[in-house]
């Protein structure tokens, strides 16, 4: 959705956009995965994270900035992530577990994810093609059903 805002080049929207949906991290892990058996080397953190969306629309699609703190490349160590949110409904809160791929393999001490805007967009762009794997990359948990039950 914040991706479709930032080539549209609808800022004012896009501001707008980034204040109404939160992303809280919950836990990430410093070790490396591989995203596919086949892969050649882990390259992708696993990490959970919690949406919500305080938007009057169903959340699709998302693109997030996931920065690395504390690593010898300072302020350039981040990336961008496609997620696919799964139907992220109005006043919902879900949360995903998302494999994040490490561009650079330095060491860090803590990630930080937000929600990319223009700038980190235009710093860390992706082709189309790894935009449509974004389904890859991001896993909404089910939701407890005894939470369920008291919502």
């Amino acid at each position: 959705m914040n991706l479709e805002l930032i080539r549209s080049n609808r800022i004012v929207k896009l501001e707008k956009f980034i204040s109404d949906v939160n992303v809280r991290l919950i836990s990430f892990s410093k070790e490396l995965y591989k995203l596919h058996p086949s892969d050649f080397l882990p390259r992708y953190h696993k990490v959970r994270i919690s949406i919500t969306n305080n938007t009057e629309v169903v959340v699709e699609h998302l693109l997030l900035k996931v920065f690395r703190s504390g690593s010898v490349i300072g302020r350039d160590n981040f990336d961008t992530l496609p997620v696919l949110t799964y139907g992220l409904k109005p006043n919902e809160t879900a949360e995903y577990e998302l494999m994040i791929f490490d561009p650079f393999n330095e060491d860090f001490k803590e990630m930080e994810i937000t929600i990319a805007n223009q700038q980190d967009w235009e710093q860390r762009k992706k082709v189309d093609n790894w935009l449509q794997k974004a389904g890859e990359f991001s896993k909404r948990r089910k939701q407890n059903w005894i939470k369920s039950l008291i919502k």
